[in-house]
């Protein structure tokens, strides 16, 4: 396909949509011919306005969702591993049994999500705003949740197994059931926190827990105390001195905020109660609640992005079929990269073995998803395929020769017959899951592989 056929296709697909007027995305996906099970791989479609779109059961693997604003989405049963969704706004969204597997999630609204049975293994979310949502029964192995807000939150039965909540405010929300075997809260606020039938409660974090539940409770003590104060010194001025905190009631107030004043702060207390320090703010701090502008549901610029990359992997494919035969062809192999960065799944295409023998010398295919595929009898000298997904595929009797292996999943990878991979790093891949088939000493033949 010529760069001026591409032009042609682009624009009549362009134009189908503009004259559909529509703002339905699954009728607008129709129309582009866009197939959402596959074609949202790696997309990038940060900032966009897909508010209310039902994108249930999608593949959204590696997509760039940066700052968009998803409110109100169905992402039920959606396949968003490796996304980036960091500062979206997801306020009420359905993400029921997703797989947000190493996701990124910092800064993102999540109030009154529903996240029930997500799975969040290994996913940021630092700073995410999780107030009111419903985490019960997912799975929250290993994520950071540090500094973020779980108010009122619902993490019944959710597996918080190494989970780090540093720094976190869980106040109000109820973990019963929760697994919390090994899991950080150092500086976390927990008060009116409901607790029970938990697994992986040390009695270190079990005395912890309860001693910040008192001094929760020693807060409010306190708060309810200077507050009384301060209404009566407003209600008679004249005698204003004799409302002061005085005695025990000032002593306690003055150590609970030199020693809690960073997870307990006395928000309400006024300088005056306090050693009149200039630094102690008065009231509580009032949060501004930004006015929402509500933009059209799709925008054009997004199907026309879609589009764009519909036709410009068509264009790419059509350049790797016409040059099958070569054994050494470079628009061939620029074409296999490009469609790499466009985050298509190359593995669904190479499991036939259409590249099998040719030669890839140099490729640069970092973080590709090649699961599955044959590249057996490949020469692949000095290829890079750092932090990409290799399993499964066919390896045997390639060339490998200075091939860059560092972070690849390999499991079940086979690599039978393969050449130019030293000692130490067929080691390395057979700890890492990958599959040798080896010439034993009596002539007979064995697997290599490490579980």
């Amino acid at each position: 396909m010529t760069n001026e056929e591409f032009l042609q296709e682009a624009q009549e697909l362009i134009q189908r949509v503009v004259e559909a007027d529509t703002n339905n995305f699954l009728e607008i996906a129709k129309i582009a011919g866009i197939d959402l099970q596959t074609e949202l791989v790696g997309a990038n479609l940060s900032s966009f306005n897909l508010k209310g779109a039902d994108l249930s059961g999608t593949n959204l693997w590696g997509a760039n969702f940066i700052g968009a604003d998803l409110c109100l989405a169905n992402f039920n049963k959606a396949d968003l591993v490796g996304a980036n969704l960091s500062r979206a706004n997801l306020r009420g969204t359905n993400l029921t049994n997703a797989d947000f597997n190493e996701a990124d999630l910092s800064d993102a609204n999540f109030n009154e999500a529903d996240l029930r049975g997500t799975n969040l293994n290994g996913a940021i979310l630092w700073r995410a705003n999780l107030s009111s949502a419903n985490l019960s029964r997912a799975i929250l192995t290993d994520a950071d949740f540090r500094q973020a807000i779980l108010t009122d939150a619902d993490l019944t039965d959710a597996d918080l197994t190494d989970a780090d909540l540093s720094g976190a405010n869980l106040s109000g929300a109820d973990l019963r059931r929760a697994n919390l075997s090994n899991a950080i809260f150092t500086n976390a606020k927990v008060d009116n926190a409901l607790f029970g039938d938990n697994l992986g409660i040390s009695e270190e974090m079990r005395q912890w827990l309860d001693k910040s539940q008192d001094n929760f409770r020693q807060q409010q003590q306190i708060e309810a105390a200077a507050q009384e104060s301060r209404n009566n010194q407003q209600n008679n001025p004249k005698d204003a001195k004799n409302y002061l905190l005085q005695g025990k009631q000032l002593r306690e107030a003055k150590e609970f905020h030199k020693q809690q004043s960073e997870v307990f702060p006395l928000s309400k207390i006024p300088p005056e109660f306090i050693e009149k320090s200039p630094k102690h703010r008065q009231g509580k701090r009032l949060k501004i609640i930004p006015v929402l502008v509500i933009a059209p549901l799709i925008s054009m610029t997004l199907i026309g992005g879609l589009i764009y990359r519909k036709v410009r992997i068509r264009q790419h494919w059509d350049t790797v079929k016409a040059n099958l035969s070569e054994e050494y062809n470079l628009s061939r192999n620029v074409a296999l990269q490009n469609l790499n960065g466009l985050g298509v799944n190359l593995g669904d295409y190479l499991q036939s073995g259409f590249l099998q023998g040719a030669d890839l010398v140099g490729i640069q295919l970092a973080r590709a998803n090649l699961s599955g595929a044959n590249l057996s009898d490949t020469n692949l000298s000095g290829a890079n395929f750092s932090d990409a997904n290799l399993s499964n595929a066919d390896f045997s009797d390639a060339n490998l020769n200075g091939v860059n292996f560092s972070g690849t999943k390999v499991n079940n990878a086979r690599f039978r017959g393969s050449v130019g991979i030293s000692e130490d790093m067929k080691r390395n891949l057979i700890q890492r899951g990958a599959i040798f088939e080896d010439t034993l000493g009596n002539g007979s033949s064995g697997v290599t592989h490490l579980k």
